[in-house]
């Protein structure tokens, strides 16, 4: 505000503006008192201004006060840094120039030509951002594409290389289960054979004694 205004304030502007409300509806009052009609119309046409007058008053206290902070803002964050003085400098300037469309708009001053000239504006502002995004930032831009292609391929490599263990280590654990059930079987076959050939040797190794008493050659080995 004081940037805008020199020794200015809201609470003055505030002040100002109610003083001069007071001050228009007396004189509306001393018109209508005078009974000139063309007075009273013309007083009447300005009165209906007003409220566009106050809106445009307010726009213009929120702008600067948004402003103020946005600079303020900027100071304390950046410093007096290079990049901090234009920030300073050029976010309040944008600031003061998007209230100044509005207002000329809420006053209703040659509406058309206000909009086409914020419109071309804007256009202007993307269009050059645009190109120095893509003027200055070209180098940095590849750079960044060239390294993110350069990653994925070593993310690709790590992640095959990773499948091709864990398939060897299947394929490996796959033949040890294998061996093992192979082993296991081997082992099953030649106990039950060893179990058969006990079984016929106990059987033929028995004599038969007098009385009916058969004996093997196993020791303990008696039968009737």
């Amino acid at each position: 505000m004081e940037k805008v205004s020199p020794g200015g304030s809201p609470a003055r502007l505030v002040g100002g503006v109610v003083f001069w409300v007071i001050m228009l509806f007396v004189i509306s009052a001393a018109i209508a008192t005078l009974n000139i009609p063309a007075l009273t119309a013309f007083f009447g046409l300005v009165l209906s201004y007003l409220p566009r007058v106050i809106a445009a008053l307010v726009i213009f206290v929120v702008a600067a006060a948004v402003a103020g902070a946005v600079g303020g803002l900027a100071h304390r964050t950046m410093g007096d840094t290079p990049t901090g003085r234009v920030v300073r400098a050029g976010a309040p300037t944008l600031v003061m120039a998007i209230a100044v469309f509005m207002i000329l708009t809420q006053l209703g001053i040659a509406p058309v030509i206000v909009t086409a000239t914020y419109i071309a504006l804007i256009g202007a502002l993307a269009l050059a951002a645009a190109l120095a995004f893509g003027l200055g930032g070209r180098d940095a831009a590849r750079d960044m594409i060239n390294s993110g292609y350069r990653k994925a391929q070593e993310q690709s490599e790590t992640v095959a290389e990773d499948l091709r263990t864990a398939r060897e280590r299947g394929r490996q654990d796959a033949q040890a289960a294998r061996d093992y059930a192979e082993d296991r079987s081997g082992e099953d076959v030649r106990t039950g054979t060893e179990r058969g050939d006990h079984a016929v040797t106990g059987r033929t190794a028995a004599h038969p004694q007098p009385g009916g008493t058969y004996e093997s050659d196993q020791p303990g080995y008696r039968t009737r």
